[in-house]
């Protein structure tokens, strides 16, 4: 009941229950069963159970979960891809019948419903959802504005929790476009090799160095500070840790209502370890001055109040799951007072981020200026499908395909 009266009219919060008997290793002898359970909630309607699937043996269960690994395959070598990707019509297929496999064959209408509060399952799977392709052949995200929640209790948290009264005009914190190393040749790729990486997590100096620049992350740094008049900006070298500390680590820190970070993230299955990668410019390698924020300097030392943080780099959701929860920053910038933020499930391309950054906090201003109130899911599902949708100077729709939109997640208040 406390959940439901946070949501407005117009929101579901959604969720999944799976129902295993007999286990994964082969070795039970047991009748097996494998069904899955939506549960929908809405703010003045009882609790509606909806079936998904019912499985007895192993066979089916197999067949229902290799559309769904498949999908993510797909996705996974799209991102791993360094050319541009197509648009890909096998994808689609599989989008929809995992779609099938986490909404249920037939239609999935709720009237009058449009925001989709979605839960992470309780296994260690991301249950994807404005990325899949409904029946009508249309994805998710044309329907409806999809946030996500660790869980109904810690969403009631972030909704119901205290904080300053924020002026009509958002104030902003923009930290981007650090330089990692006056000397290096400009890079030919944004992207991190794994062997730079794994170097770079273990605080390796050299590797940190040779971290490539982002060309479009000073793009997206000036496109914030254009959008929003009272906007706090730490770029070039003074987009450095011990400026950053200085500004986050102070009560004052709680004057910012978006925080918004484009830098690379450094993401390990070791969440703590995960950090944020700043200018090197003065570092002396210790702790506190190395270039890295990582995340246990996140949760114990910011003091934000923050309606939204932003980590525009790759994979900021992190790269795996514990006990149904993305491993990563998110939990850090909870802790530190953020009430809802915006992460990545895999790597990003530099390029179509700035665009879609750049969208979304245009939707997110347009209403500022008007003194009218818009969603954070709804702004972010309003960059996605201009995304998707943009057409470059010769006509064609070079973001298309999912892999350039779909993995960009708010986990948390949305609202």
């Amino acid at each position: 009941h406390e959940l439901q009266s946070r949501l407005d009219e117009h929101t579901a919060y959604i969720g999944w229950l799976d129902a295993k008997f007999a286990d994964d290793m082969l070795t039970s002898t047991a009748p097996f069963l494998n069904a899955r359970w939506m549960y929908m909630i809405r703010r003045s309607e009882p609790i509606q159970w909806r079936p998904i699937y019912e499985v007895r043996t192993r066979s089916q269960d197999a067949a229902v979960r290799n559309d769904s690994r498949q999908f993510y395959a797909v996705i996974g070598r799209a991102a791993n891809w360094r050319g541009r990707v197509d648009d890909d019509p096998e994808l689609k297929r599989l989008a929809l019948h995992v779609f099938h496999a986490e909404f249920g064959p037939g239609a999935f209408e709720l009237k009058g419903i449009d925001k989709l509060v979605a839960e992470f399952a309780c296994y260690d799977e991301w249950m994807q959802s404005d990325g899949l392709v409904d029946d009508s052949g249309h994805y998710l995200s044309e329907r409806y504005a999809v946030s996500y929640s660790p869980s109904a209790s810690v969403y009631d948290v972030l909704v119901n929790s205290l904080h300053h009264q924020h002026a009509s005009a958002p104030e902003v914190l923009a930290i981007g476009d650090p330089v990692y190393s006056h000397t290096s040749a400009p890079a030919t790729d944004s992207r991190i090799d794994e062997v730079t990486l794994r170097s770079a997590i273990n605080h390796d100096a050299g590797a940190l160095d040779r971290l490539p620049a982002l060309p479009y992350s000073g793009v997206e740094i000036d496109s914030v500070q254009a959008l929003f008049h009272d906007c706090r900006v730490l770029r070039g070298d003074d987009a450095s840790e011990v400026t950053v500390d200085k500004i986050v680590t102070r009560p004052s820190a709680s004057k910012f209502d978006i925080v918004h970070i484009a830098t690379h993230a450094l993401v390990d299955r070791q969440p703590e370890r995960c950090a944020i990668a700043l200018s090197r410019d003065g570092t002396d390698g210790s702790v506190s001055n190395d270039g890295l924020i990582d995340a246990s300097e996140i949760r114990m030392g910011w003091k934000l109040d923050a309606e939204l943080v932003t980590l525009s780099a790759c994979q900021t959701a992190g790269v795996g799951f514990h006990r149904g929860e993305p491993s990563g920053f998110a939990q850090a910038l909870f802790q530190a007072g953020a009430r809802c933020v915006l992460l990545t499930f895999w790597k990003v391309d530099d390029r179509a981020t700035s665009l879609l950054m750049s969208r979304f906090y245009e939707n997110v201003a347009a209403y500022s200026r008007h003194g009218e109130t818009i969603s954070y899911s709804e702004a972010l599902e309003g960059a996605k499908n201009w995304l998707r949708t943009y057409q470059d100077a010769k006509g064609n729709r070079p973001f298309a395909h999912p892999v350039y939109w779909s993995g960009f997640v708010l986990i948390g208040d949305a609202n």
